[in-house]
């Protein structure tokens, strides 16, 4: 099961509703409704885990019981899986946890949404202490214990048979969540995983948009993103790298303000000095996306023939020198001929394009040269019957002998390597992002936008290389202190 180890039981419930229960570590993982899973594959030639059939509106992130210690030395208790009975065609499952002996049995809550779990635990001599998180998704409420601050404490007595109630709270858990510790479906073409800030996580190397399995959130009274993101080039912008399908997302760039927040569709497309190559104009060349690692929606593929080209108009706003990056990639040398305005520099050698060690090895292809101010058209000829993949040009004007800034990397970007959480929340009124949870910015938002449509991932494809953890939409604003806590979920450090 996705989030799990691989003794993961789900359980379907009469009344429409279900659960994931981890043998392996001996406790209750999530609780969902409205379906139950979808297996991706033929048994045995599975290509993912399953894919869940419903809305999650409960998560535990750790075994939420424990004994009352009294000796404050005391390690983490061991548990142990000790198997399960069948009652009424439902498990109730069997575990050691240290010195206690436990009895777990899950059931539908009657006429409402939620689960009622009713335990028998031998061997607590001081007791039993429950920590309720308030971020679960569901209310607690006991049938036996007191109540103390954000802690059920039942004695010895208590804890050998009592119940608790769990109801779901109408739209505080995610819409949305991916815990990116899997390969889903929608992700699986992309590579591995790779460490990530909670878990694993998944590298972002351009392409088609990520559209994960989801249900069509109803953001009328507000919306929040969440997701932890590691850049591996914090010089180079990032369109939409979480975004709505209408209504805006957060783009990253490399200035004072690091993120924003807004209608960033075609904001990889309509940087200036930027163009991609799948929209020029080519002959011989074909549109492509089969190789990884692009920018854009896909790149031109040269053919098999001498005197194929792709061009594109460019509008020079100075006279003077300007530089030209090609991005590309080719499993060997394969050299283009450049015009400009169908005019070639014949006592110039042709433009190498080197190889790259891959079609997936995407790298950039450097020229100097004059240009005059207007309408110029640049083109890129095949001078053999085979050419390069190319991905995009970018044409920065040189100025007072300095290096582009619009091409080479700004000197201290703001971001650097490390993983940080960002987070977004939208009121109806402005949008609040947060970094670290610390508030970056609070603007108004402009045109009434309102979010809407399926949530995607990464639709410009306009960085080499990003990683992101831990997917997180709301319907609903969220609140600094639920910002604060999702900082505290972070358990697997890694730089």
């Amino acid at each position: 099961m996705p989030d799990s180890t691989p003794a993961g039981i789900a359980v379907s419930l009469p009344g429409g509703h279900s659960y994931c229960w981890d043998a392996g570590q001996c406790r209750l993982r999530y609780v969902w409704r409205g379906g139950f899973i979808k297996k991706n594959g033929s048994f045995g030639r599975w290509r993912t885990l399953p894919t869940i059939e419903g809305l999650v509106y409960h998560l535990e992130k750790s075994l939420p019981f424990r004994e009352k210690i009294t000796d404050s030395s005391k390690g983490p208790d061991t548990v142990r899986f000790e198997g399960y009975r069948m009652i009424d065609g439902i498990p109730e499952f069997r575990y050691r946890v240290g010195s206690l002996m436990v009895n777990e049995y899950l059931a539908k809550l009657p006429g409402k949404s939620g689960l009622i779990r009713k335990f028998k635990i031998e061997g607590a001599s001081n007791g039993i202490v429950w920590e309720v998180d308030p971020d679960a998704g569901v209310s607690h409420s006991f049938n036996k214990g007191k109540l103390s601050g954000n802690a059920w404490h039942l004695t010895k007595e208590e804890s050998r048979k009592f119940q608790v109630k769990m109801e779901e709270i109408p739209s505080k858990f995610p819409v949305l969540r991916l815990g990116m510790n899997d390969l889903a479906m929608c992700y699986n073409g992309k590579g591995n995983l790779h460490s990530g800030a909670i878990g694993q996580s998944w590298l972002m190397k351009g392409g088609r948009p990520i559209i994960p399995a989801q249900q069509v959130g109803d953001y009328s009274k507000g919306a929040s993103l969440s997701f932890w993101l590691k850049l591996t080039d914090p010089s180079r912008r990032v369109s939409n790298l979480v975004s709505w399908e209408s209504g805006g997302g957060v783009s990253y760039r490399p200035e004072a303000d690091p993120f924003v927040f807004g209608v960033t569709q075609s904001f990889a497309r309509n940087i200036e000095g930027v163009f991609e190559a799948e929209d020029a104009k080519f002959k011989g060349p074909s549109r492509s996306n089969k190789t990884g690692g692009f920018m854009g929606s896909g790149y031109v593929d040269f053919g098999s023939k001498k005197g194929e080209y792709v061009e594109w108009d460019v509008m020079v706003r100075q006279d003077g020198p300007h530089t030209l990056r090609f991005r590309y990639a080719s499993s060997d040398d394969r050299p283009l001929r450049l015009s400009v305005d169908s005019k070639e520099d014949l006592l110039s050698p042709p433009l190498p394009f080197a190889s790259t060690q891959g079609w997936s090895a995407w790298r950039n292809q450097d020229h100097r040269l004059d240009l005059k101010k207007g309408m110029r058209r640049i083109r890129l000829t095949s001078i053999t019957d085979r050419g390069p993949n190319v991905d995009r040009m970018e044409v920065a004007e040189l100025k007072t002998g300095k290096k582009p800034a619009r091409i080479q990397p700004v000197a201290k970007p703001v971001m650097d390597d490390r993983w940080h959480l960002i987070c977004l929340s939208l009121d109806g009124k402005k949008a609040s992002l947060y970094l670290d949870g610390v508030l970056l910015s609070d603007e108004p938002l402009k045109g009434g936008i309102s979010p809407s449509g399926m949530v995607s991932l990464d639709p410009g494809g306009s960085h080499p290389g990003y990683y992101l953890d831990e997917l997180r939409v709301y319907e609903r604003p969220l609140s600094e202190s639920e910002i604060k806590r999702l900082l505290e979920d972070r358990e697997d450090i890694v730089e």
